[in-house]
């Protein structure tokens, strides 16, 4: 089964592709010399079945099709898009471009997700550990002070040793099962649309992409049903996919995008007012092109001061518990004049 590949291989590839056909060089042949340079094992084998399929007689979409989840159905979409619009290299650049626009975005969703949760998490784990293998040298030197252990340190023994230590750490896991199941059935993506403040980042950075792809295939001639099946496949969030594939049902049984949205998050939003207009319009495809890079724009933005506002935090947090660190061994050394010598 092929594999996923990374941003940098995609990147090279599709550089690769357009090269090959600028040239006019026999695309099967070139795939395989460019297959034969590439150290990494899956992305090889991907590129050379692209390559024997080509050799075959299957046209470019059908190959790479053959091939997922190695290349995106909105990729193998918009390559079917220019084979049947007689106009593929082209295609194959505006597909290259919108794929390298929307990694780069959805990265730094990621990042702004992930890595204060990262830096919070290690950072307790660390304040944890550290007065874990401290406790029993301090709870000695309170002993021969005569001087009672503080509530805090007892706390932190309660919740590290015995009992305690097993509640937590069935707590922490049961929390970790339950996300991850949610995260795999229904995706946090889609259900932080409905979080106060990061529910509109996360629809902006939704609708950026939503916007960019159904304006790129619906320009190249695929129907709207068809387009919305296609975005929703190559979304990694369950839950926005299944939405994705009611609305592609709607637009299928003849309802417009604004409708058909309603159901996805993004109804009563501005990019569900962009559609209204295009639709009114009559001009979709162009107001949704120029629609995605405003707001690609805004969510690059909002995402940057996110990561900014976060760093400030995170440096107050990471503080913090350097300062419980060494404001509870200055109290045991405050006990050091009270031992008996």
């Amino acid at each position: 089964m092929a594999k996923a590949i990374s941003a940098e291989e995609f990147k090279l590839f599709g550089e690769q592709l357009k090269q090959l056909l600028a040239s006019d060089f026999p695309l099967a042949e070139g795939l395989r010399h460019f297959s034969a340079e590439l150290p990494r094992p899956g992305f090889r084998q991907a590129v050379e079945q692209v390559a024997n399929r080509l050799a075959q007689g299957s046209s470019l979409s059908a190959a790479l099709e053959a091939e997922q989840p190695s290349f995106s159905p909105e990729y193998i979409g918009l390559i079917r898009a220019g084979e049947q619009s007689n106009n593929l290299l082209k295609m194959l650049d505006t597909a290259l471009e919108h794929e390298s626009l929307v990694g780069r975005l959805e990265g730094k969703l990621r990042t702004a997700v992930y890595y204060p949760a990262f830096v919070i998490g290690f950072a307790l784990v660390t304040y944890f550990s550290v007065l874990t293998w401290a406790y029993p040298v301090m709870a000695r030197l309170y002993l021969e002070a005569n001087h009672p252990l503080p509530l805090f340190f007892r706390t932190v023994h309660a919740l590290t040793h015995g009992p305690g230590a097993i509640g937590l750490l069935a707590g922490v896991a049961g929390l970790a099962v339950i996300l991850w199941w949610v995260k795999r059935r229904q995706g946090l993506g889609s259900l932080a649309l409905a979080a106060p403040g990061l529910g509109k980042l996360v629809a902006d950075v939704y609708s950026a992409r939503l916007a960019r792809s159904l304006g790129l295939l619906l320009q190249a001639g695929v129907s709207m049903a068809n387009a919305l099946s296609l975005v929703a496949v190559a979304t990694s969030d369950p839950g926005m996919k299944q939405r994705l594939l009611r609305a592609s049902r709607h637009a299928a049984e003849g309802r417009p995008l604004s409708q058909a949205l309603i159901g996805t998050g993004l109804g009563h939003t501005r990019f569900s007012d962009l559609v209204s207009v295009g639709e009114e319009s009559g001009v979709l495809p162009r107001i949704l092109i120029s629609g995605a890079s405003l707001f690609q724009a805004e969510s690059e933005s909002r995402l940057e001061s996110v990561m900014r506002a976060t760093g400030g935090l995170l440096l107050v947090l990471a503080g913090a518990v350097i300062g419980l660190i060494f404001a509870s061994w200055f109290h045991a050394y405050t006990l050091i004049p009270m031992l008996a010598l």
